[in-house]
C-alpha cells in the first residue's frame, strides 16, 4: 500500500534527525575547527602585548596534496578509460571515454569539481558528489521574415512564442520575431558542501544507505522554476536557523545574510531532497524514492531507480563513512609549532626590551623608563646618590633552550611523515640541489615521498571518479537521444550515447602523474626504436613488430606527452569510416585532376589548331614568295634580252651610222679633192 503525505512526512523527518543526531555530535565541530586551522584563525588562548604567531601547516599540507592530484587529474591525459568489451569493442570504447570527458570536462566545469572535492575530502574529511540528469529548456530569439499567412498560423500553434509580428500591407507577408524553447537537458554532477549532506549513519557509502540526501537553501522564486505549484509554494513556512550555521559560517568567513525586504519571491526556505528506501507495494522488497520537503509540507514523492549520490574519504578508514582530515592527523602540531615559534618570537622582544628593577623615588620621572622614548634622558633626583647601576637594574633575559630549533624540525617531520607530502615534492628542500645529487637519485627520492599521495590518486580514481563516468554513461543511455560533439583522436565528431554500446567497465591508466607519464614515454621510444633497428638487421622482426604494432607504441608516446597523434600519425588499419572518407577525398581529387586534364587538353588543343593555322601561313607565304622569287627571275630574264637585244640593234645601228658617215666623208672628198674628216 502507498504512503500517504503524513507518513512520508514523518519517515523524512525521522531521517533527518539520524543524519544531524549523528552528524552533530563531533564531526561538524571538528570540520568547523579545521576550517579555523586552515584559515591560521587565533586559538583564542593568545595574551595581550605577546606574539599572536600561527602557524599554517594544515594550510600547507592540504594545498600540496590537492596541487599533486590537480596535477594529475587536471591535465588532458586520460586518467580513467572505458575497456573494451570484446576486440570489436576497441573504437566504442574509446568514443565513450570521449563523450564522458565531454560531459564532465566541458559540460560540468570538470577542473572545479576537481578542485572542490578534493579540497572538502582533505579538509572536512569526506566529499559527496551528485550526478542526476538535468531536464531544462533554454530559449533563443529568431527572425523570420517574408512568410504567408498560412505559415504564420502555424507558428501561432507551434510552442515558438511570438513576441511581435509584422504584415506588409502590398504583399500580404509577414515579419515576425520568435521566443523559441530549446532543448538543454544534460547531465549535471556537482559536489555537495559537506554540512549540507543528510545520510544514514550507519552506511559507509550511499550506495548502500537506507536514505541519502541533501539540504540546500533556495528562494521561493527558485522553487516555481523547479516546477512546484507556485500556490503551494507561497503557503511555504520559512525554517528558523540551520544548526550546521556554525560550521556554514566558519567554512565561508562570513554569515548569512537577512532576506530581501519586502520582497516574497527572494525568501529563502530550507530544502530537504532526500532519496529513501521503503516497501511501497507491500511485497517486502524497498524501492527507492525522490522526497522533496520544506518545513512540514512534502512537495514530490516519486519513484527512482538509483542513488545519484557518490562520496570519497581521502585517507580512508575501513567501514567507516568519515576519513580522517589533514586537520585530524596534523592540528596538533601546527598548534605545537605556533606555540614555540611564539615563544622564540617573545624571547626576542624581551631581550630587545629587557624590564629593569628600580629604586623608588630615585628618578625625576619613572615614567620616562616605561614609555623609553629613543634617545630620551633619565633624571636622577640630587638625594639619589651613587652609581646609576645602584638605582637600576636590567631584568635577565630568559635564553631560549638549545632544543627549540631541533623540536621545531622534529615537528616538520612529523608532519611530513603524517600528510604524506615532504618538502622534496613541495621542492622547499635545498639540500637536494646544493648536494648536486643526480638526475635519478632525485626522481628515486621524489617518487619515493609520493607514495602516499600516488596511492590517495588511485583511490580517487578507482572509488570516486569511475563511478562519477560510469553513471554519466548511464544516464546519457537513458536521456540523451541527440548526443553531442565531442574530440575524438584529434577529430571532431558527433557522438550518440545510442550507438555506443553499454559497456560501463573502466579502468584507471597506469601513469598517473606527469612525470611517471613521461617516463614511460621515455621507455616505450627506446622499445621502439630497439625494434625498429632490430627489424632493419633481421627481417624475421618484421612479423612481431609490425606497422600497426608501431602505430600504436607511437599513438601512446603522443597521448603520455599530451600530443595529438592524428595530427602527426595515420593509422595504417583505418576503419572502413575513415577508408570511406579517404576514397570520397580521393575521388574528389581525381574528379578535380580529370577537370584540370580536360582543361589543359582544351588547352593544348587550341594552341595546336593556333600552331598548325601559323605553319600553314607560313608555307603559304613561303610558297607566295617562291613564286614571286620565279617570277622575278623570268622578268629579270626577259628584261636581260631585251637588253642585250636592245644593245645589240643599237649598236648595229651605231656601226651603220658610222658606215654611212665614212661613205659621205669619202664622197665629199672625190668630190671637193681634199680630205675632210667630220
Amino acid at each position: 500500500m502507498a504512503k500517504t503525505k503524513g507518513e512520508i512526512l514523518k519517515l523524512a523527518e525521522q531521517c533527518i534527525q539520524l543524519s544531524e543526531g549523528d552528524d552533530d555530535s563531533t564531526n561538524s565541530d571538528d570540520r568547523a575547527q579545521a576550517y579555523k586551522y586552515y584559515y591560521g584563525e587565533p586559538f583564542g588562548n593568545e595574551r595581550e602585548g605577546r606574539s599572536d604567531y600561527v602557524s599554517r601547516d594544515v594550510f600547507d599540507a592540504v594545498e600540496d596534496a590537492k596541487e599533486i592530484l590537480l596535477e594529475v587529474f587536471g591535465s588532458n591525459r586520460e586518467t580513467v578509460k572505458f575497456t573494451p568489451q570484446d576486440q570489436n569493442d576497441v573504437l566504442q570504447a574509446k568514443l565513450r571515454t570521449s563523450y564522458c570527458n565531454r560531459v564532465f570536462n566541458k559540460n560540468n566545469s570538470g577542473y572545479s569539481i576537481l578542485h572542490d572535492s578534493i579540497q572538502d575530502a582533505l579538509l572536512a574529511k569526506n566529499c559527496t558528489a551528485k550526478v542526476y540528469w538535468n531536464e531544462e529548456t533554454e530559449y533563443k530569439t529568431e527572425q523570420v521574415q517574408g512568410i504567408p499567412p498560412e505559415a504564420y498560423e502555424q507558428l501561432k500553434n507551434s510552442e515558438a512564442e511570438i513576441i511581435e509580428a509584422v504584415q506588409d500591407e502590398v504583399t500580404g507577408l509577414i515579419d515576425a520575431e520568435l521566443r523559441v524553447p530549446v532543448d538543454a537537458s544534460r547531465v549535471v554532477v556537482e559536489v555537495i558542501a559537506p554540512e549540507r549532506v543528510v545520510r544514514d549513519p550507519n552506511a559507509t557509502e550511499p550506495s548502500k544507505a537506507r536514505f541519502w540526501g541533501e539540504k540546500s537553501e533556495v528562494t521561493r522564486s527558485e522553487l516555481v522554476e523547479m516546477g512546484f505549484d507556485p500556490t503551494v509554494v507561497a503557503g511555504l513556512t520559512a525554517d528558523g536557523d540551520s544548526q550546521d550555521e556554525m560550521e556554514e559560517q566558519a567554512r565561508e568567513g562570513v554569515t548569512t545574510g537577512d532576506d530581501l525586504l519586502g520582497e516574497p519571491s527572494q525568501e529563502t526556505l530550507e530544502l530537504y531532497e532526500l532519496f529513501i528506501w521503503w516497501d511501497d507495494e507491500g511485497k517486502g522488497i524497498a524501492q527507492l524514492h525522490q522526497v522533496f520537503k520544506v518545513g512540514n509540507t512534502i512537495l514530490d514523492v516519486e519513484e527512482v531507480q538509483r542513488m545519484p549520490y557518490f562520496s570519497w574519504a581521502a585517507l580512508r578508514i575501513a567501514h567507516r563513512y568519515d576519513g580522517l582530515s589533514m586537520y585530524d592527523i596534523i592540528g596538533d602540531i601546527q598548534k605545537l609549532k605556533a606555540t614555540i615559534k611564539r615563544q622564540i618570537v617573545d624571547n626576542l622582544l624581551i631581550s630587545n626590551n629587557q624590564s629593569r628593577i628600580a629604586r623608588q623615588g630615585a628618578f625625576v620621572n619613572p615614567a620616562d623608563w616605561i614609555d623609553n622614548p629613543v634617545g630620551a634622558t633619565h633624571w636622577l633626583k640630587k638625594e639619589a646618590t651613587g652609581p646609576v647601576t645602584d638605582h637600576v637594574l636590567p631584568t635577565p633575559a630568559p635564553q631560549l633552550t638549545p632544543l627549540t630549533m631541533p623540536a621545531l624540525e622534529m615537528l616538520n617531520q612529523d608532519k611530513e611523515h603524517r600528510a604524506g607530502v615532504s618538502r622534496l615534492t613541495s621542492g622547499l628542500n635545498q639540500d637536494v640541489i646544493s648536494n648536486q645529487n643526480a638526475d635519478d637519485m632525485i626522481n628515486r627520492m621524489t617518487s619515493a615521498a609520493m607514495r602516499r599521495m600516488m596511492g590517495m590518486a588511485r583511490r580517487y580514481a578507482e572509488l570516486f571518479l569511475i563511478p562519477i563516468f560510469q553513471e554519466i554513461y548511464t544516464l546519457a543511455l537513458e536521456h540523451d537521444q541527440e548526443g553531442l560533439l565531442a574530440e575524438v583522436d584529434g577529430e571532431w565528431q558527433q557522438l550518440n550515447p545510442q550507438e555506443m554500446g553499454e559497456g560501463v567497465d573502466m579502468e584507471v591508466t597506469t601513469a598517473l602523474t606527469p612525470d611517471d607519464a613521461e617516463m614511460r614515454a621515455r621507455t616505450l621510444m627506446v622499445l621502439h626504436n630497439s625494434l625498429t633497428q632490430g627489424a632493419q638487421m633481421d627481417p624475421s622482426l618484421q612479423a612481431i613488430y609490425s606497422p600497426q604494432n608501431k602505430y600504436s607504441v607511437l599513438r601512446e608516446i603522443f597521448k603520455l606527452s599530451g600530443q595529438p597523434s592524428p595530427e602527426f600519425l595515420t593509422d595504417p588499419n583505418s576503419t572502413p569510416a575513415q577508408l570511406q572518407q579517404q576514397l570520397m577525398q580521393a575521388q574528389q581529387q581525381l574528379q578535380q585532376m580529370t577537370m584540370q586534364n580536360q582543361q589543359l587538353q582544351a588547352v593544348l588543343q587550341q594552341f595546336n589548331q593556333q600552331e598548325l593555322g601559323i605553319k600553314a601561313q607560313d608555307a603559304e607565304t613561303r610558297k607566295v614568295k617562291a613564286l614571286g622569287d620565279l617570277d622575278l627571275k623570268r622578268q629579270k630574264q626577259m628584261t636581260d634580252a631585251s637588253l642585250g637585244d636592245r644593245k645589240q640593234s643599237l649598236a648595229e645601228d651605231a656601226e651603220a651610222h658610222d658606215q654611212t658617215i665614212d661613205e659621205l666623208e669619202l664622197a665629199l672628198e672625190r668630190r671637193q679633192d681634199r680630205n675632210v674628216s667630220i
